[in-house]
């Protein structure tokens, strides 16, 4: 049964507005005015544009106008990607005297990265032999199943059997031995085609096929095991040479919820709001697909690594293996850290082919011929999350993605500051997640509508700051998209609302305990 949806109008006049303290903020525009740019102020791809669309014709005109080709469309997420001769900023500058009814936003794709993978041992490929044992020998490599309790999960026939995690990396090496059982179709987005089972789709290096082997590596006495043994794994190359684009991404995350993910893991991520790459997760979000990403390994406070702080992500920071366990010094800070996993030294498995692992040093099992290598990382706490995700969702199949999340929070182990952080969140990734009840309350799917003189705007910028309770910690952020901006499955609680736009701003209190839809007019 749905949820109720409040509607809470606001009406603001410019007098009243001008009483509140608010921060001024770029223009935005109201529809039928210029077209609302994106910042081109972080790095971005030169030669393409994202444009979101109303009207798939707009698209065409706006590339005549620019004299720019139509490199593709999506019909679903309703944006399209053009490719330009001129540098952005000319591009902008034209851009600012153009009106075209359909067009929404234009904005570059944004530059993003994998995270360093960080402390690595001398390269070397070392026979491990039998040495190399599971968790259920109690092996001395493992230390992240153990810290979480893991094989408690698994005692309650919790594996993660049924769910498809995609793997949104550099590709997997699915016929590594560990691997080869749960990997399933996957999609390149490099190029546009999909990837057999149980394949090798490593064109981007080692670092997908070791996050894929924390996720669901097989449980057969040999080599390592995943979170989620019996999880399946969908491999979705977003890496080959470089990041292929936010453009890419957007479709590659539309095509793995179309083929049945129910897990996004996302070991990357980079500066740069992308109204492209909001449209995905939201669409994922929206249909019951639970969003894991990395907070980065810059040892810094941030609050504008995407996809890690769109609204409704539950975002990871890594743990060092001590006692009691604590937060690495490189992982970063945010307010929208939900918990913290294991994250320094993960030994898990390496691609077969090529240098075999030479990229972080490996070990060689002669027991079943698989490449293991150690990698350190918020890249490999986030894994952890994911398959603790996989193992949710098999007890709770119709699940929607907030309660996941909550379910993960509310299990985590305390670390760090007492109680909710911006270190670890709500402390270390724990089993115990499992034995607990779905909550039915918690969070909230907040929409926020924003028009000037009548009109709806594109590029407001509504915050949400929480100020006490559950939410004390959490800062929420999101651009309106045709006027709409949405927070899906955030925390409940009292927040300050700020909205500005076209130069007009103002700041109001909320209280949000259940589904909302609030009306601004300025």
């Amino acid at each position: 049964m749905r949820r109720p949806v409040n509607v809470l109008i606001l009406v603001f006049l410019v007098s009243i507005v001008a009483t509140f303290s608010c921060v001024k903020f770029p223009d935005t525009k109201t529809a039928g005015e210029e077209v609302f740019l994106n910042s081109l102020d972080h790095p971005h791809e030169q030669g393409k544009l994202l444009v979101g669309f109303s009207e798939e014709a707009a698209v065409y005109e706006l590339a005549r106008e620019l004299g720019a080709v139509v490199l593709g469309v999506d019909k679903v997420l309703k944006f399209a990607a053009l490719g330009v001769r001129e540098e952005l900023d000319k591009v902008y500058a034209k851009l600012k005297n153009l009106r075209i009814e359909g067009v929404t936003y234009v904005e570059p794709s944004y530059v993003r990265t994998i995270p360093s993978v960080l402390e690595l041992p001398t390269p070397r490929v070392t026979d491990a032999g039998t040495d190399l044992k599971i968790l259920e020998n109690e092996s001395k490599y493992l230390w992240g199943l153990q810290v979480t309790e893991i094989k408690k999960a698994w005692e309650l026939g919790f594996t993660g059997d049924g769910v498809i995690v995609a793997v949104l990396d550099t590709g997997v090496d699915g016929t590594h031995p560990d691997l080869a059982p749960n990997v399933i179709k996957g999609y390149n987005a490099v190029n546009g085609s999909e990837i057999a089972p149980s394949t090798d789709s490593s064109i981007g290096g080692a670092h997908g096929t070791h996050v894929a082997g924390t996720i669901a590596a097989v449980l057969d006495g040999k080599g390592v095991v995943g979170v989620a043994p019996k999880a399946k794994i969908m491999p979705v190359v977003i890496f080959g040479s470089w990041y292929v684009g936010d453009d890419k991404v957007a479709e590659a995350i539309r095509w793995a919820v179309q083929n049945g993910a129910k897990v996004l893991s996302n070991s990357w991520g980079g500066m740069g709001y992308s109204m492209t790459l909001k449209r995905a997760i939201d669409y994922a979000l929206e249909n019951g697909v639970v969003v894991v990403a990395a907070a980065g390994n810059s040892s810094a406070y941030q609050s504008s690594l995407y996809p890690a702080n769109y609204p409704g992500v539950i975002q990871v920071g890594a743990v060092e293996n001590g006692e009691p366990p604590f937060t690495t010094s490189f992982s970063n800070r945010s307010p929208l850290v939900s918990v913290g996993a294991p994250g320094r030294l993960v030994l898990s498995t390496m691609p077969m082919r090529g240098s075999a692992g030479y990229e972080s040093g490996s070990l060689y099992s002669s027991e079943n011929g698989g490449y293991y290598g150690f990698m350190s990382g918020t890249s490999m706490a986030t894994p952890h999350v994911s398959g603790m995700a996989a193992l949710l969702l098999q007890k709770f199949p119709s699940a929607k993605p907030w309660q996941i999340r909550k379910l993960i929070e509310n299990g985590a182990r305390d670390i760090d500051l007492p109680g909710l952080d911006e270190h670890s969140g709500y402390g270390l990734l724990n089993a115990r997640s499992v034995g607990l009840e779905l909550p039915e309350n918690g969070a909230a799917n907040v929409v926020v509508k924003v028009k000037v003189n009548g009109k709806v705007v594109t590029g407001a910028i509504v915050s949400l700051l929480g100020k006490n309770g559950i939410s004390y910690a959490r800062r929420y952020f999101a651009l309106t998209d045709v006027g709409i901006a949405k927070f899906l499955g955030i925390d409940v609680g009292e927040y300050r609302m700020i909205v500005s736009s076209q130069e007009k701003c103002f700041e109001q209190e909320v209280n949000i305990n259940s589904d909302v839809q609030i009306e601004v007019e300025l």
